[in-house]
C-alpha cells in the first residue's frame, strides 16, 4: 500500500501529529488520524512515530499508512518459547503471525511479543536481535539474540551455512529423485535447497527440507518449480488446505557463549495439513543427486 505523504509547511509549525494528519488528508477524522498513529502506521523522516502529542517542523515529510477498514485487528500473540537463555531466545511461531511489524502496525507480531516477554522478566526496555525470518503463513521455530554480543556468531553462521535449519512439509505429487539438491537462483542470487522423501499417501510426498540458503520463499519457489507445490501454498500453485503445510521444525547452531552445538526442535502443530490417502509408505535416504 502507498501512503499518504505529506511535507510539513512553516505555517504547520508546532502543530500536533493528529491535528496535522487529520487537516492535511481530508479522508481521515481526527479519530482516525489517532488510531493510525497508535498502531505505529504513521513515520517521520522515515521513523515510526506513536506520539500522537508530538509537534511536527516545517521540512519534515510525514507518510501515513492505512489499514484497509475490512481489515480485522490483529490479536495479541501468544508466545510459545521453544528454548531461551541469557544470551538467545528461539521461538516457536504459529501460522498467521507475522514474524517482525509492517508498514501498516508495528501491533500482533512475533517481536513485539518478544519484547514485551523480555520488559517483563527483565525489567527495563530489552535488547532483541532479528537474525532470520519465516513467512507469516509459516510455523515453526524463529531464532532472536538477547544480547548484541551474540550476533556476530550467529550472523557468521547464518552466512557461512553453518546454521541448519530443517522443514517439513507436504507437497503434491512424489518426487522421482527421493533425496536431492535443488540448485536454482532466486531473484539473481544463489540459492540451495535439499530434501528428502520420509512419507508418500498416493499422490502425495511429506518431505524434509534443509536450507542452505535463506532467500525469501524459498523453499515454496523451488519446489513449485520442480513440479511439487506445497500444499496450501495458493501463492506458487498449491492444493487448497487450511493454511499452508510448511513447518520450521529443528534448528541447530554453534552457542554464541559456549561454542557448543544446540539443536532446538518443534513439534508439528495441531492445524499443520496433511492430505488424505492410504496408509502411508516410509523412504529410506539415499544418497543425494543434485538437481541443476
Amino acid at each position: 500500500m502507498q501512503p499518504i505523504r505529506f511535507k510539513v509547511r512553516p505555517e504547520d509549525r508546532g502543530l500536533r501529529l493528529d491535528r496535522f494528519i487529520a487537516g492535511r488528508a481530508k479522508q481521515l477524522s481526527r479519530m482516525a488520524a489517532r488510531r493510525a498513529i497508535e498502531v505505529g502506521g504513521v513515520y517521520i523522516n522515515r521513523k515510526r512515530t506513536k506520539i500522537v502529542s508530538r509537534p511536527v517542523m516545517p521540512g519534515e515529510t510525514v507518510e501515513v499508512f492505512i489499514t484497509p477498514p475490512a481489515t480485522p485487528a490483529r490479536p495479541p500473540v501468544v508466545l510459545q518459547i521453544a528454548f531461551e537463555d541469557d544470551m538467545v531466545l528461539v521461538a516457536d511461531k504459529a501460522s498467521g503471525v507475522p514474524v517482525q511489524a509492517s508498514r501498516e502496525t508495528d501491533r500482533g507480531n512475533l517481536y513485539e511479543a518478544i519484547r514485551d516477554h523480555l520488559t517483563k522478566t527483565e525489567g527495563r526496555r530489552p535488547y532483541v536481535g532479528l537474525l532470520h525470518r519465516i513467512d507469516q503463513e509459516v510455523s515453526g521455530l524463529v531464532l532472536f539474540t538477547k544480547r548484541k554480543a551474540a550476533n556476530t556468531s550467529l550472523s557468521e553462521q547464518i552466512r557461512s551455512h553453518a546454521m541448519k535449519r530443517k522443514y517439513v512439509t507436504w507437497v503434491r505429487g512424489v518426487p522421482r529423485i527421493t533425496s536431492a539438491t535443488i540448485r536454482e537462483p532466486i531473484r539473481g542470487e544463489a540459492a540451495v535447497t535439499h530434501y528428502q522423501v520420509v512419507e508418500t499417501r498416493g499422490p502425495w510426498a511429506r518431505l524434509e527440507v534443509e536450507l542452505e540458503t535463506g532467500r525469501t520463499h524459498q523453499i515454496r519457489i523451488h519446489l513449485a518449480k520442480a513440479g511439487h507445490p506445497i500444499l496450501g501454498d495458493k501463492r506458487y500453485g498449491g492444493p487448497p488446505a487450511r493454511r499452508i503445510a510448511l513447518h520450521a521444525r529443528e534448528i541447530t547452531f554453534r552457542h554464541p557463549a559456549s561454542g557448543e552445538a544446540t539443536t532446538v526442535r518443534s513439534e508439528l502443530p495441531k492445524d499443520f495439513p496433511a492430505p488424505p490417502g492410504p496408509a502411508p509408505a516410509q523412504h529410506r535416504q539415499g544418497s543425494p543427486p543434485t538437481l541443476a
